[in-house]
């Protein structure tokens, strides 16, 4: 009986034996010490970079800070040495350069005083000396109210404001005085001084005129727009823009300084004009200049708005050692454009009697005569 088994159980007992006796028969996989060592070596390597470029950074930092530093210093120490060093320690002598001789004026801008240097270079002009000595008779002594009278209008009119019956509106500019009447839409006089410049113009010319509206007539330019007749200055745009600047130049671009103009007459006679008047200037120090319309009795209207003059004036003044003389010219509205510049000379006295001016009235009526009567000889102003 004790020897009997089941056989359920001997078949379990079997396989049981069986598994345990495979996995004791299984070999274990055991760890190489090459790759604990190569492990560990690895981890050291890593490491060590991580430590090396963490202390790296702090060291360069400074010594970049150092380096920088001790730059600055060396630039700071060698700004000091340069300081010191680039300071003369005696003056320099000045070089012995020959002494510049310039042409002055012998008028003063501001008024009638000469100094004693101007005088002297008036009197080396020997043709200025031999037409005062040929000529007495056209120069006339200065009495103290001329000298008011052309100081008192910023030195621009000479004798001041010409007297007259016409009703004028007076205008005050950089460089001239315009006196413009409504009823013709003229300027019936312009006054200027021209003073002595050196060089040329350097500023363009302007491209419009402008209305004054300080007139009540109010001309635009579009008035003379294909009528044949040229807009005419006055004041010279030029000669004004060389000596006065580009203010002084535009306002000479205002309708009150203008007239119509035959262009035979703007473009020819009257330029050889303004081009004689600034070389005057030139020639001698400085000149003033009143110059203006002529009227008939016969009226003709330029585009229904403006009267044309059958004429124009200019009278040159010259002043030096107390005494002044004149060259009056009166140009007709119609020339070829040909003619020589002294086959217009005149008289003041004929410049009054045609324009109903009267001019230099501050003068001795005794001076103020025997000025305006003068009529200049072809010479002119040698």
């Amino acid at each position: 009986m004790s020897d009997y088994k089941k056989p359920g159980n001997s078949s379990h007992s079997s396989k049981s034996s069986i598994k345990n006796r495979a996995v004791v028969n299984k070999p274990k996989k055991e760890i190489s010490p090459v790759f604990i060592i190569s492990f560990f070596v690895l981890v050291i390597i890593i490491i060590g970079c991580l430590l090396f470029t963490l202390l790296k950074k702090p060291a360069s930092s400074a010594l970049k800070s150092k380096t920088l530093y001790l730059k600055a210093e060396k630039e700071q120490e060698k700004l000091k040495v340069q300081t010191y060093t680039d300071k003369p320690q005696t003056k320099p002598e000045k070089p012995n350069y020959p002494a510049k001789e310039e042409k002055k004026p012998k008028h003063s801008s501001q008024g009638f005083k000469t100094t004693q240097n101007q005088t002297t270079n008036a009197q080396q002009s020997n043709n200025y000396v031999n037409k005062f000595v040929s000529s007495p008779k056209e120069w006339q002594p200065i009495n103290p109210g001329l000298r008011e009278a052309t100081n008192r209008l910023k030195n621009l009119v000479y004798g001041g404001k010409p007297q007259t019956l016409h009703e004028l509106n007076i205008l005050e500019n950089t460089s001239y005085y315009s006196a413009y009447s409504e009823k013709k839409r003229n300027p019936l006089w312009v006054a200027y001084r021209l003073d002595y410049f050196k060089g040329q113009n350097k500023h363009s010319r302007p491209g419009k005129f402008i209305t004054d509206f300080r007139t009540k007539a109010r001309i635009s330019q579009g008035v003379y727009s294909k009528t044949g007749y040229d807009r005419g200055h006055m004041c010279p745009n030029s000669a004004i823009a060389a000596r006065y600047g580009k203010q002084g130049q535009i306002e000479t671009f205002l309708m009150s300084n203008i007239c119509p103009q035959k262009p035979e007459l703007n473009r020819k006679v009257w330029e050889r004009l303004e081009r004689l008047e600034e070389g005057y200037a030139n020639k001698f120090g400085g000149i003033w200049v009143i110059t203006g319309p002529i009227f008939d009795q016969h009226v003709e209207i330029l585009n229904q708005q403006v009267e044309i003059p059958d004429a124009f004036f200019k009278i040159l003044i010259d002043e030096d050692k107390g005494k002044v003389r004149v060259l009056p010219f009166i140009v007709p509205q119609k020339v070829t454009g040909k003619e020589i510049l002294n086959e217009f000379l005149t008289s003041v006295d004929e410049i009054e009697k045609q324009t109903g001016l009267d001019f230099f009235t501050p003068m001795d009526k005794e001076f103020q005569d025997k000025l305006e009567s003068f009529v200049p000889p072809k010479t002119m102003w040698n």
